[in-house]
């Protein structure tokens, strides 16, 4: 047995990495990663693509997948595992994830911020909606809801290119907007949306209570399903995009909290609660999610131990990862004694 680990968001920058991987020690939150990286092979870091930065774990994922080398398809397969029925015709060809977001004013320009601490509950989306799906239907596009994700399907496609969602966060607008031929045709739908819910009584209830009102949308994500050849054969998670990519390679999914047995090949599971707090360099966040990275990490050393495998640990930050392995051979290495920081350090050029 051969377990990957996609642990999105782990490396922290390395002028910061002692300081706060010390206070993580302190804290006692992470013995099993102390455990586990003190004697594992270091496999050295490795820097993604330009285009593939801060969302570098994603385009990981999509290259084993896929065998493709551009940026990650995930919407129609995200739609397809959050969907109970088969999707309409209309809804499963070219489809783009159209994520309600945040758009704030900084200093000199808007950021744009995502609903992780407001999230839409069901009777504002069903409000939002309406005045959305009609700016939609103007631009010959179908905007919908599924498993509380928006979804906007196309046909005839659009010539666009776009930044996925996790890049773009908490960065200038202008600077990640869609662009191609057809980019105009966003920006106006974006456009009539902005000025329906700008004065909507969902967002002055949002307002009120001093929650981001949702004043934007972002696309990203989209393009035609293809049939996947997986080089797993399982997948451990909950993880929509992940569940998704595995259904479309026949590869069988299921949560990693209910995994039980060991299994017979390659496993691929993705960690990613770190992921947010690291881009938000929210390191008091970083440091209240690794307590749960740790536990579920020692619940999958617990069971490819039990199989005489190896582990595969995929360190992402936000341009690149580190990759680790721990086999039990490397348990028996008792001179090895490498720190948090060693490993989970991303180089700074690799910031820049």
């Amino acid at each position: 047995m051969r377990c990957f680990v996609v642990v999105a968001g782990a490396l922290v920058p390395a002028p910061l990495s002692a300081a706060v991987l010390a206070e993580a020690q302190r804290q006692g939150l992470v013995p099993q990663l102390e455990r586990l990286l003190a004697r594992a092979s270091v496999h050295g870091y490795t820097e993604m693509p330009y285009e593939f930065a801060r969302a570098p774990h994603l385009a990981w994922m999509w290259k084993q997948f896929s065998d493709r080398d551009d940026q990650p398809v995930t919407a129609p397969y995200v739609a397809r595992a959050l969907s109970p029925a088969p999707l309409p015709s209309t809804q499963s060809d070219v489809l783009w994830h159209c994520d309600p977001v945040h758009i704030a004013f900084a200093r000199d320009h808007l950021l744009l911020t995502d609903l992780t601490g407001a999230p839409l509950q069901p009777a504002e989306t069903q409000a939002l909606l309406p005045s959305a799906q009609g700016a939609a239907i103007e631009q010959a596009a179908q905007l919908t809801v599924i498993g509380g994700h928006w979804f906007l399907a196309l046909d005839p496609p659009w010539n666009i290119e776009t930044v996925p969602l996790a890049a773009a966060l908490d960065t200038s607008v202008q600077d990640v907007m869609p662009l191609g031929e057809d980019a105009l045709r966003w920006r106006k739908l974006l456009t009539e949306v902005q000025i329906a819910w700008h004065t909507h009584p969902v967002n002055d209830a949002r307002a009120e209570r001093g929650a981001p009102v949702v004043n934007g949308l972002w696309l990203h994500g989209g393009g035609t399903p293809i049939q996947l050849d997986s080089p797993f054969d399982a997948v451990w998670s909950e993880e929509p995009v992940l569940r998704g990519w595995a259904q479309a390679s026949d590869t069988p999914a299921q949560a990693l909290a209910d995994v039980r047995a060991p299994v017979d090949g390659n496993v691929l599971t993705l960690l990613s609660s770190l992921c947010g707090p690291q881009r938000r360099e929210a390191w008091g966040d970083w440091l209240l999610a690794i307590g749960e990275v740790d536990r579920q990490l020692g619940q999958v050393d617990e069971i490819v131990r039990r199989a005489g495998g190896i582990m595969e640990l995929l360190f992402f930050g936000r341009s690149g990862f580190t990759r680790t392995t721990v086999s039990s051979a490397d348990r028996w290495r008792l001179w090895r004694k490498q720190s948090l920081a060693e490993v989970l350090a991303e180089p700074a050029q690799a910031m820049t």
